[in-house]
């Protein structure tokens, strides 16, 4: 398969993002940064609305949220329409416009279909274009493309200079993962395709000038085909022991909406499925299959991920809430143990307290970085109790 097409060039490649792409349909020039959901409002729902009405899923016949009178609403009749397209795409009909709604958009605007792609790599396009490109070509054109040259970096303006760094470190990075594809074994491999699908994700970033964007989408791309080559047994243990954990944790979160009253039978459905992904990850383990365990985890996860997606719970957004709460009960401590020792008050014992918040913060927004929104949400939540201890010292 790495065989196809090799006189293929690098411009070919870039034809087919640059030009084959924006032929799918105007909802390509889509750029989703956040989740979408009831009560939003921003021009990014209005593209979605159009998305929508040009894909089939009419958000509304005529009137407001018709084809050419599209709103920065997100209202009952989008997230209507939001349903039947996640309906037809195999996502839980949930309504909320989520990370794996904006994956599943992001793949069909590359592939220019209407459905998710399920085909072998022979009739995956971006697997052909990828089979006999020079990566170090792809760096150079993108510059070219966004009318920048190496001789910048000398600039003396800073943000001219920081622009600069990122382009760099974005091309780097998608040179690596363009390497480290065409190594791949199998383009029809899920993780192999979703690699390509990431990577041309992060070309596109690029084009648009989002270089921190498309950094983090080339490294993805790269982990995507190259991150269990190192894996041991203690690693997928302790992932395996995390991922019961937050199965546990999850199961809790649907007890609670239940509890609630509302309707948890789509959520239960799907905590049903990654309970049997993470006793599929358990046999693999026994039999020492770890990439196996491994792939079997990361259903598991991804699976619960959409439990919480469905019930309409942000990992990221508490994360970031429980990390500003931290730092409002930092400061305020700070504030307090001046006080105090301005008064001559003995504050040793509260400003270790204070030093231990901060490092516990440090964890936090370091987790954070990481995308391991559930332990940054943990050591926050430990940090602003370490700082109200700090305070209740003096």
């Amino acid at each position: 398969m790495k065989k196809l097409l090799t006189s293929l060039s690098v411009i070919g490649m870039l034809v087919f993002v640059l030009v084959g792409i924006p032929q799918v349909s105007e909802a390509a020039s889509c750029s989703f940064t956040r989740d979408l959901e009831m009560g939003i409002d921003g021009e990014d729902v209005r593209c979605l609305q159009r998305y929508l009405n040009g894909a089939g899923y009419t958000v509304a016949s005529s009137g407001v949220g018709s084809p050419g009178n599209e709103t920065s609403l997100f209202r009952t009749l989008t997230k209507t329409a939001v349903q039947q397209w996640q309906r037809a795409n195999g996502l839980p009909a949930s309504g909320y416009f989520g990370p794996q709604s904006r994956a599943t958009y992001t793949k069909l605007t590359l592939g220019g279909s209407s459905s998710v792609s399920t085909s072998s790599s022979v009739s995956n396009p971006q697997a052909v274009a990828l089979a006999g490109i020079d990566p170090a070509e792809v760096a150079a054109l993108l510059r070219k493309i966004n009318g920048t040259s190496s001789s910048n970096s000398s600039s003396s303006n800073s943000s001219s200079q920081s622009k600069t760094d990122r382009q760099d470190v974005a091309e780097s990075r998608i040179e690596r993962a363009i390497e480290e594809i065409k190594d791949a074994d199998d383009y029809s491999d899920d993780d192999t395709e979703d690699a390509i699908n990431t990577l041309f994700s992060a070309i596109l970033e690029y084009i648009n000038g989002n270089y921190s964007e498309a950094a983090a989408e080339a490294e993805q791309a790269y982990e995507d085909v190259d991150g269990k080559g190192d894996l041991d047994e203690d690693e997928i243990e302790e992932e395996l022991e995390d991922t019961k954990d937050r199965y546990e944790d999850v199961k809790d979160e649907i007890d609670d909406a239940d509890d609630d009253g509302d309707d948890v039978d789509d959520a239960e459905d799907l905590l049903d499925d990654a309970e049997e992904a993470i006793e599929d990850a358990e046999d693999a383990f026994d039999d020492e299959d770890f990439d196996d365990a491994q792939d079997f985890l990361e259903e598991a996860n991804e699976l619960l991920d959409e439990v919480l997606e469905e019930l309409g719970i942000n990992p990221e957004d508490d994360a970031e809430e429980a990390i500003e709460a931290a730092e409002d009960a930092i400061d305020q401590a700070e504030e307090a143990i001046e006080e105090a020792d301005d008064d001559g008050d003995d504050v040793d014992a509260a400003e270790d307290l204070l030093s231990a918040a901060k490092e516990k913060l440090e964890d936090a927004e370091d987790a954070f970085d990481d995308e391991d929104y559930e332990e940054a949400e943990e050591d926050a939540e430990r940090a602003e109790e370490l700082a109200e201890e700090a305070e209740d010292e003096l």
